[in-house]
């Protein structure tokens, strides 16, 4: 099976509440940029704290078009369910999965290990969704930070591996090889006297 050209970007939209999940979300723009400058892969963060500016759109229009025009979708998960839409009856985050799910986005969710009872129960309900054997998606639980951000990293990595194929650089080196007769005899008196010969 041939592996697909390589892009030159690939956009990860990374989608949680923020008041319970704010240094999470650092952790995965760190991660995300990380594999860009350690490993060279062209993956590129969308968040909105940091990429929507100001623009004559509601928010949730410019969410779900961020969403849309992302090649990765991002869900991180922890206490709370999120704001709610007016009109839909689910919170901006839920909606968010939605579309992505809808647009056949490459999905990666991170459900923060807690107590369940600390947990909204919408966002229980709603992780059950994700979780669902047939119709849902395989999520992973992390305990802290540094756990999220080793997983993103590495299901990421793994995912342009995959797709796009592993082609990492090869460092050549040229040894320089002196000719025996180039080398001026002073030098090798010189030896002779460090080394005791």
């Amino acid at each position: 099976m041939e592996k697909e050209v390589k892009p030159t970007v690939l956009k990860v939209f990374v989608s949680s509440t923020e008041g319970d999940l704010k240094e999470e979300r650092k952790v995965a723009r760190d991660a995300i940029l990380n594999l860009y400058t350690s490993e060279e892969l062209p993956f590129k963060p969308v968040m909105f704290e940091h990429e929507f500016g100001s623009r004559p759109s509601s928010p949730k229009q410019i969410s779900l078009e961020h969403v849309r025009d992302s090649d990765i979708f991002v869900g991180i998960f922890g206490e709370k369910y999120g704001s709610f839409l007016p009109n839909e009856g689910v919170s901006i985050t839920e909606r968010e999965y939605m579309e992505a799910k809808n647009f056949g986005k490459y999905i990666l969710s991170y459900v923060k290990e807690i107590e369940e009872i600390k947990r909204d129960e919408k966002l229980r309900d709603f992780l059950k969704k994700i979780g669902d054997i047939e119709k849902g998606y395989t999520f992973s639980k992390f305990k802290n930070q540094y756990e999220l951000k080793e997983k993103i990293m590495s299901d990421l990595s793994k995912y342009y591996h995959q797709r796009f194929g592993i082609e990492k650089a090869k460092v050549v080196r040229k040894e320089t090889q002196i000719a025996p007769e180039s080398v001026p005899p002073e030098i090798y008196r010189l030896i002779g006297r460090l080394t005791g010969n």
